[in-house]
């Protein structure tokens, strides 16, 4: 509840800021290595925003793929399986998600769910997430496997 009141205030602070700098015009001016660069200042704060954006996204991504080693791992034990982890570090990605995908024992939804995902990068954010989730949730799954 406190994350959404945060929000809504930072929605509301960062939508007050941008009607300040469209009633005050303003021209933005930037000398560079002797190379005169000027732009409307309400333009140089919405590309500021859209870099600090694109940072986050990248950031978001980078985190996903540096995290996903960590999720098989905490799914594994908390299913108590046991893996081949030398064999799952040299397995290549896509390998890896198709096996992951059709040996866990996924809701038959789920398993559906990474049939339809539309290419591998999708395929194996849904898998983090579907094993994420099943590792805070802990004990058996609610559908147990058919394999």
């Amino acid at each position: 509840m406190i994350r959404l009141l945060i929000f809504a205030i930072l929605v509301l602070a960062l939508g007050y800021g941008f009607s300040w700098l469209a009633d005050r015009p303003g021209d933005l001016s930037l000398v560079w290595e002797g190379q005169l660069y000027q732009t409307r200042l309400i333009v140089a704060a919405a590309i500021l925003i859209a870099i600090v954006a694109a940072m986050m996204i990248v950031w978001w991504f980078v985190r996903l793929i540096w995290t996903s080693p960590h999720s098989v791992t905490r799914y594994f034990r908390a299913r108590k399986l046991q893996g081949d982890w030398s064999g799952l570090k040299r397995a290549s990605d896509d390998n890896l998600v198709t096996s992951l995908a059709m040996v866990c024992p996924f809701a038959p939804s789920e398993k559906q769910a990474l049939l339809e995902a539309p290419d591998g990068s999708a395929r194996a954010r849904l898998l983090i997430a579907l094993l994420e989730m099943a590792a805070m949730g802990g004990g058996e799954p609610e559908t147990p496997s058919r394999h």
